[in-house]
């Protein structure tokens, strides 16, 4: 962290005695023994794959002024080191209370939850508070990236550890009022967001995912419920949903819950919609309120209905209703969620779909709008969970003319293991409409040169991505530049 003002480290005695007298100022906390500067505390952490404390020399070196460390090595092995050691196997249960204290936080934190829709709804509360304020108001922090929506920096983990994460605000909070953050299943499970003070929360939907890092499905719910309910905050919730809608009925005595929906009744409803190829028209209910008919220029119902967790937010924060309608037609889609890449001859559209439910959600939405044949690009991530790829292979055969299955972030799996896990969920006429090629940028190309002009294509399951991950390296890979570049020869034909 490099946002907090110094203090000492006898401050944090009240967590552990053993602080007691070590008065030696501290500039901030690290557990990345790359990014220590003078005067910072190094956070040793024991993790899934490598023990912080290995970095600890590296980390006084670079000029820390303390280690803490849950590390039962670092209890027993200090040797070399002139800077105090503080070994506490309970680090990471009182660390986000002690940076919450020593943080000074101004801004207005929302957090979003759920298994899709995250980044497209952080990112249309960023768009929307800054064309209501006009001006860059509203930074985002999430999958996609962190900072301002039109120019994102690299982000590592969609919700990044809590000394990143407190040093994001503090740093953001300096020229923005209002930060929206992707609150993941990992964050939440991993401490990322403990004692966090949000203003409000949001839990879009829930479907299977992450089963690879959580023991089973009710742990995953139960996670993200507990999360959503902590706390007396605004609490926005889905209830076209069936397990949300289940919650939102058990605890309706709560008056700081507000629903909303496409399907159901809630606070706010979208009803009367219509879909084409250029937008969806809708009329607007808030609070029983008809406010009026408006259009988006969005793909997909699912769209929609994040547009409507927006303005659910955006009335909890007590925006003017006016306001709040006048810039409804000017949110534009996400990089890389349900993009629509332009193209006079051919229909791409490009998205990071990479769990059945969302992939189903893509292909209904896309069908509601294509003429002609709905073609299907796909692949499953390498070591994640395998119980989820026949399910996208059924999904696929079930909603699309025709399937090409390739290669997405194998990592240390091998392709060839993973399509054949994916294959499994196809049955006899799936496999007859499918063609597996596992190089990604062949089977793109090969997807798009049988493209008709009242065609869709759906390029699924990488789309912000410029990387591919095969084992433990990194290769520029992005889908959209890939398309681009292919429907900008296709522009260029002669014949």
């Amino acid at each position: 962290m490099s946002n907090l003002k110094s203090f000492s480290i006898a401050s944090l005695e009240k967590f552990n005695p053993i602080f007691k007298g070590l008065e030696t100022l501290v500039s901030g906390f690290q557990s990345d023994s790359r990014k220590i500067k003078q005067g910072d505390i190094f956070i040793a952490l024991t993790g899934l794959s490598v023990d912080g404390f290995l970095y600890a020399l590296q980390a006084e070196n670079a000029g820390a002024v303390c280690i803490i460390s849950d590390s039962d090595f670092a209890k027993k092995h200090q040797e070399g080191l002139t800077i105090p050691v503080v070994y506490d196997k309970n680090v990471q249960t009182w660390l986000p209370t002690a940076i919450k204290e020593l943080s000074n936080i101004s801004a207005t934190l929302i957090g979003v939850t759920g298994t899709n829709g995250k980044t497209s709804i952080t990112h249309y509360i960023a768009q929307a508070i800054n064309l209501i304020q006009e001006k860059n108001n509203c930074y985002v922090i999430g999958t996609a990236g962190n900072g301002d929506v039109n120019q994102l920096t690299t982000s590592v983990n969609t919700t990044p550890d809590i000394l990143d994460f407190y040093d994001f605000v503090l740093g953001y909070q300096k020229e923005h009022d209002f930060i929206a953050v992707e609150v993941s299943s990992h964050g939440i499970a991993l401490n990322r967001v403990k004692d966090v003070d949000f203003q409000v929360k949001v839990f879009s939907n829930i479907t299977q995912d992450h089963l690879d890092f959580h023991k089973d499905f009710k742990e995953y719910f139960d996670t993200k419920t507990t999360w959503f309910f902590e706390g007396d905050n605004a609490k926005v919730i889905n209830v076209d949903d069936p397990r949300l809608r289940a919650l939102n009925v058990k605890n309706k005595h709560l008056t700081n819950l507000i629903s909303y929906g496409l399907k159901n009744d809630a606070n706010v409803f979208a009803k009367n919609i219509e879909y084409s190829t250029k937008d969806i028209a809708f009329d607007l209910i808030i609070n029983a309120n008809e406010i009026g008919r408006y259009n988006i220029e969005l793909i997909g119902d699912f769209n929609l209905s994040n547009v409507l967790a927006c303005v659910a937010v955006l009335v909890a924060l007590e925006f003017s209703i006016l306001d709040i309608v006048l810039v409804l037609n000017k949110i534009k889609s996400v990089q890389g969620r349900m993009q629509k890449i332009e193209n006079a001859k051919k229909n791409v559209v490009v998205d990071y779909a990479h769990t059945p439910d969302a992939l189903e959600k893509a292909l209904k939405a896309l069908s509601l709008q294509k003429k002609g044949k709905l073609i299907c690009l796909f692949g499953c991530g390498g070591d994640r969970d395998q119980s989820k790829r026949a399910k996208m292979a059924k999904v696929a055969q079930d909603l699309s003319d025709q399937i090409f299955i390739t290669n997405d972030n194998p990592r240390f799996e091998k392709p060839e293991e993973i399509v054949g896990d994916i294959l499994e969920g196809l049955d006899d006429n799936g496999k007859n409409k499918s063609s597996v090629i596992l190089d990604r940028k062949q089977a793109i190309e090969t997807a798009i040169s049988i493209l008709a002009p009242e065609d869709v294509l759906l390029v699924a399951g990488k789309g912000h991505e410029d990387y591919q991950l095969i084992k433990n390296k990194k290769f520029p890979f992005s889908d959209i530049a890939i398309v681009n570049q292919l429907l900008n020869e296709v522009s260029h034909d002669t014949y």
